[in-house]
């Protein structure tokens, strides 16, 4: 078949058709595209196949680290002296992001000012944790940061910072 037969029209304009010849008619051949375009489509689904890990793995590592800056915030809150509020949040931080699988050594930081404000007035305690995360192998690694503040007992007596 060819462009003149297919679609033959009545009048001035017999045996022309303003359609282009059809790839699918088997006059022509494919000439290998059907495996450029697979190639093309494959690699595109890999990258977003990729992508999509990648940001599974940032929102995975974004809720740890959250967890693990509330947990610190409250386990140093509950100390009665700011050197056991340091070691404790800091300790549950780390047993907070080792139960979560995330594979990361955190930095801890602690504000324990709040132990130097006399027994009746309202003090707080605030814990940051910052972990390098690896996402994928194309998307490389990420630091997450969380933060979170936790009050102490406002009559409750404190230790000096």
């Amino acid at each position: 078949m060819n462009a003149r037969t297919v679609g033959q029209t009545r009048g001035p304009l017999r045996g022309w058709s303003l359609r282009p010849p059809s790839r699918c008619s088997g006059d022509q051949p494919d000439g290998g595209f059907a495996t450029i375009e697979f190639a093309i489509i494959l690699g595109a689904i890999v990258l977003l196949t990729m992508a999509i890990f990648a940001v599974g793995r940032y929102g995975t590592a974004t809720t740890s680290v959250d967890a693990a800056a509330s947990a610190g915030a409250r386990a140093a809150s509950l100390a009665r002296t700011a050197d056991q509020a340091r070691a404790d949040a800091t300790s549950v931080a780390r047993a907070t992001l080792t139960q979560t699988g995330i594979g990361c050594s955190p930095s801890v930081a602690i504000d324990v000012s709040g132990f130097a404000v006399p027994v009746g007035e309202p003090a707080t305690v605030e814990v940051t944790v910052s972990c390098e995360v690896p996402l994928t192998e194309a998307a490389g690694s990420r630091t997450v940061t969380g933060h979170a503040i936790s009050p102490l007992d406002t009559y409750r007596e404190r230790g000096q910072p």
